[in-house]
């Protein structure tokens, strides 16, 4: 309750008592669940490492003890926070490990979620076909059984999200609306903010940039609430797209150098490289092509080590640009 509410000081302290009392009583598989619920706050409080190390705790004690399910649900994790640290290639893996149990145990419901993800893994990668072709599974999956709206919900979000990767903007924002009017059933204000942060991107896509400020404000006020630091400064991000797009260079700057600010003390690369697009972006409106060519030579150098192409494509197309206007 204490989480679903943003209080993630009350949730952690719940848990972390939850622990001690499961170490005490010997319950290893009750530990291990609390461990996993404890990472689940940490992860939404942006404290990766912390996170992590309780995700690590909890899957030694899952295959210590047998508890496959409990193994599904923290790899499960771990590939949610490997997404979110820009480590796709180890998303993938962790996602795939975490299906693979979910189907042999017959879970549905958990693999349709577990698949959901492993797409957007792979597009992530620049595997956008194998991707396309997950989802198709996941909703094959999610046809067979009788699930419930929030799985429809993420199920919708996801769609959204291919959609909107394949240029099919009517589809992308049919499928956002869906996952907003199912999350919004289930008063899930997370999910409401993910499915705005989509909508967003299509007004922007299509040059409603008001539309796009609109739907992107009352997403932030939803992430700030419930205390998602990520969440909130890839919105700022986005944010700052709009306004760059709309001509609003100063109100994008600073909305893009908060966001930097925060994804870089959440070490997150691939978002503090997008952050330095966005402001690189700035510089070459302004004629300053040094200035624009350093932040695309950092920001690619901070993607080196990811598999990330799409972030890498825009920087080394941004700086191709700068190289061009300084006759190079």
């Amino acid at each position: 309750v204490a989480l679903a509410l943003g209080d993630h000081e009350g949730a952690r302290r719940q848990f972390e008592t939850a622990i001690e009392i499961s170490q005490r009583t010997g319950r290893r598989d009750d530990e291990a669940d609390h461990l996993s619920s404890l990472a689940d706050v940490m992860l939404a409080g942006g404290e990766y490492e912390a996170a992590d190390e309780a995700l690590s705790r909890a899957l030694d004690l899952d295959i210590q003890t047998g508890n496959r399910l409990g193994e599904a649900g923290v790899r499960h994790s771990m590939g949610l926070l490997m997404l979110v640290r820009g480590d796709y290639v180890a998303a993938v893996r962790e996602l795939q490990d975490a299906l693979g149990i979910y189907q042999s145990m017959g879970r549905v419901a958990d693999a349709v979620s577990a698949q959901a993800d492993l797409a957007r893994a792979r597009a992530a990668t620049g595997d956008v076909r194998r991707g396309t072709l997950e989802l198709r599974e996941a909703g094959r999956l999610a046809e067979s059984g009788q699930l419930g709206p929030a799985i429809r919900a993420d199920l919708a979000l996801a769609s959204g999200d291919f959609a909107l990767l394949l240029n099919e903007y009517d589809e992308a924002q049919t499928e956002y609306r869906e996952a907003e009017r199912l999350y919004r059933g289930q008063t899930d204000y997370a999910g409401i903010a993910a499915s705005l942060h989509g909508q967003a991107y299509v007004h922007l896509y299509q040059t409603r940039f008001a539309d796009a400020v609109a739907a992107l404000d009352q997403a932030l006020r939803s992430q700030q609430s419930l205390g998602d630091p990520r969440a909130a400064a890839l919105t700022r991000l986005l944010l700052a797209d709009v306004h760059l797009e709309a001509g609003e260079t100063e109100e994008s700057r600073l909305l893009a150098a908060d966001a930097s600010d925060v994804l870089t003390a959440l070490g997150d690369p691939v978002g503090q490289a997008a952050a330095m697009a966005v402001i690189a972006q700035i510089e070459m409106k302004a004629s300053e092509y040094e200035s624009a060519d350093s932040l695309y030579r950092k920001a690619l150098a901070l993607v080196a080590g990811t598999d990330s192409p799409g972030i890498a494509w825009r920087l080394h197309s941004g700086r191709a640009g700068t190289l061009a206007a300084r006759g190079q």
